[in-house]
């Protein structure tokens, strides 16, 4: 049984007696060094650690500004640890090779004795990161932080042996964690495939196609300016955010307001029940039928308005027709535009849906919210459990570097213990 003490240390609380609680600068030096001659270019984010320039741009897709300025860089060594600029979303990121930086970033270097496969995780565990964002408020500024604000947040240090016994745990038990996560979000992919599936089936069940026109007696959408006319109550205000990508129902979450549109040119585009509305710019296609939490309100100029005459088309079955695989098709032909894609509503018109009888439409239809209902419910337990399963693994790791678990007892191992507690879960939830 191990002998705990009081770290003195809000965010480590209670460790084993044989640790250290010490200010940074016992263990990290600043590193004060120049770039050498064939240094490459080294990016640090959250999600990707330290990366070459070229691979973390081919990775993300992104471009990050390159250093033509002349300025002098300053060298990157394996084992640093570099604070950049979201340092406090994130903490400080672990350097796997020599390179270099931008000046503006904050490079330390472990002292003798100081494991950083340990400290990769210290420095990167939730409750060192709430400690060093309610100590440093210049960091939401966008600024790195200095080893001065660094040195603010004392850290634990146990054992030499033990260090490496946490760093072997930690890496074993997040990789089985993540390992897990990952197979939630295959199923959790097959699940909106199979969803997707079965739409296309139901809808491509018809024969004849027509365009939208044919079946719209309205289509439009709303105007430019509508900022001088936001309200904090009035008439709801639907926004691409309000339309969602996986179902045909309208997010009322983060829903806007507007005042005074009777006279306003966007008034054209006043929401009635059954009108369905798309995504016209971004998150391109997304589609959501109206109802009442939005009857009488108006759309942005991103969001169309179709309005079907219903002695032909049922609205429902329409917004689901608009969802279908081939659609999608005739949308990714018609889009134009560079950096921001868009659909013009004479696109819009032109899009053709397979048209059974009404009453067709209609079983049809119903069959679609039947299945999204279902496969919904499944997806979200699937992103509970990794939601579960994220927060077990930044709790598993804040445990073990604070000394708040013994790596070295004979426990089940945190993966194993996550997947009974989600198949307990899911047996109480379904029984």
């Amino acid at each position: 049984m191990r002998e705990i003490v009081s770290s003195k240390a809000k965010w480590i609380g209670d460790v084993p007696s044989s640790w250290n609680i010490l200010q940074p600068r016992r263990l990290f030096t600043l590193r004060r060094e120049l770039e050498h001659k064939d240094d490459i270019q080294l990016t640090p984010s959250q999600k990707y650690g330290v990366l070459p320039q070229t691979e973390y741009m081919e990775v993300t897709g992104s471009r990050v500004v390159l250093n033509l300025t002349g300025n002098t860089m300053q060298h990157v060594e394996p084992g640093d640890f570099i604070s950049h600029l979201r340092t406090f979303q994130g903490g400080l990121e672990l350097a796997r090779q020599a390179g270099k930086v931008s000046p503006a970033y904050t490079v330390v270097t472990p002292r003798p004795g100081v494991n950083p496969e340990f400290f990769k995780y210290v420095l990167k565990s939730d409750g060192y990161i709430s400690q060093i964002a309610s100590v440093t408020d210049q960091l939401r500024d966008g600024q790195s932080m200095r080893f001065p604000e660094f040195n603010q947040t004392w850290l634990p240090l146990p054992p030499t042996l033990e260090q490496q016994q946490i760093a072997d745990y930690l890496d074993h038990e997040t990789a089985e964690i993540d390992a897990f996560v990952e197979d939630q979000h295959k199923i959790l992919h097959l699940v909106s495939e199979r969803r997707w599936s079965a739409i296309d089936r139901a809808i491509e069940q018809g024969t004849e196609r027509v365009p939208l026109r044919r079946l719209a007696k309205y289509l439009t959408s709303g105007s430019r300016n509508w900022s001088s006319l936001l309200s904090e109550s009035g008439d709801p205000f639907v926004r691409i955010t309000n339309i969602s990508r996986n179902h045909v129902r309208i997010l009322s979450e983060d829903m806007e307001f507007v005042a005074g549109v009777e006279d306003a040119e966007g008034a054209r585009a006043k929401i009635q029940m059954g009108d369905i509305l798309m995504s016209i710019t971004a998150d391109l296609g997304s589609v959501a039928l109206a109802d009442e939490s939005i009857e009488g309100g108006y759309t942005s100029q991103h969001v169309c308005l179709i309005r079907p005459n219903n002695h032909l088309a049922d609205p429902k079955y329409v917004a689901y027709a608009l969802l279908s695989s081939k659609v999608k098709a005739q949308i990714a032909e018609k889009s134009y535009g560079g950096t921001k894609i868009q659909l013009s509503l004479e696109d819009v018109r032109e899009l053709e849906i397979p048209l059974p009888p009404l009453q067709e439409q209609r079983r049809v239809a119903q069959q679609c919210e039947d299945f999204v209902t279902t496969t919904e419910g499944l997806s979200s337990e699937l992103q509970r459990i990794i939601a579960l399963s994220r927060e077990r693994r930044a709790a598993l790791i804040t445990a073990a570097v604070t000394g708040q678990i013994d790596v070295t007892a004979k426990n089940k191992p945190a993966a194993e213990q996550l997947e009974d507690d989600v198949a307990q879960g899911l047996h109480r939830e379904y029984a």
